[in-house]
């Protein structure tokens, strides 16, 4: 959730990845390992397709991990976590691509990610999974792992993303000020971003040793990215 919710907070725009990790058949249940970033194919701000040629590349990288495609994330900027029709079409079509062959099930999953809706009553975003059943969207209950530290798939990936967004047009001014629905919540956007990022650290990881992974990363964009035209 870390590197999802990184991702998600980079733009003004939609983002998009996929989920890979293990679907169990018989126990009727998916294990998500890992977030894998992919790139957007279009301008709209507010709905996302996946680009093709990242679709298949981010889908090799799984399944070279030996790992399967078992879900996809992507953001909401502005608005609740709830899946647009556009969101409920995509989901419907990833099913099908992805289904499982030896069960004829349809095991992936959606999550949405809202990182800057000004009813937001902390810093930390909001986070929903779904799926599509008779072609409706079903909320999802999910439960975390405990882990003592920030991977290095997750390091990698958040550095990276810094190159690839570096100069985005709709990368965020992080000096520009975003207001929550409570009252006096107001903050910078990059002391939102840093706030959330906070509370998705591993359950069992060295705090302060989380914290400072963070604030490099966060220098990081500081340093590399294109300053905001005034």
């Amino acid at each position: 959730m870390l590197l999802i919710d990184y991702h998600s907070h980079l733009l003004s725009s939609e983002i998009i990845g996929f989920l890979g990790g293990y679907w169990d058949p018989l126990k009727k249940h998916i294990k998500i390992v890992a977030a894998f970033p992919a790139q957007s194919c279009g301008d709209d701000r507010f709905n996302v397709e996946i680009d093709p040629i990242s679709q298949l590349e981010v889908t090799q990288k799984i399944q070279k991990q030996n790992m399967q495609v078992v879900g996809w994330y992507h953001s909401h900027t502005t608005f609740v976590p709830d899946p647009s029709v556009r969101d409920i079409e995509n989901q419907t079509n990833f099913q099908l691509l992805y289904h499982c062959e030896k069960s004829s099930m349809h095991p992936f999953i959606g999550i949405i990610n809202t990182t800057y809706d000004t009813g937001l009553p902390s810093a930390q975003s909001v986070t929903n999974c779904f799926w599509i059943f008779n072609g409706n969207p079903m909320k999802v209950v999910f439960g975390m792992n405990t882990e003592s530290d920030i991977s290095k798939h997750v390091k990698n990936e958040m550095r990276n993303l810094i190159d690839v967004y570096k100069d985005h047009k709709r990368r965020i001014n992080w000096g520009r000020t975003w207001k929550g629905g409570q009252k006096n919540l107001k903050l910078t956007f990059m002391e939102k971003f840093k706030e959330s990022l906070l509370h998705r650290l591993p359950s069992n990881c060295d705090k302060e040793e989380g914290k400072k992974e963070i604030t490099k990363y966060l220098a990081l964009i500081g340093t590399n990215w294109k300053p905001h035209k005034k």
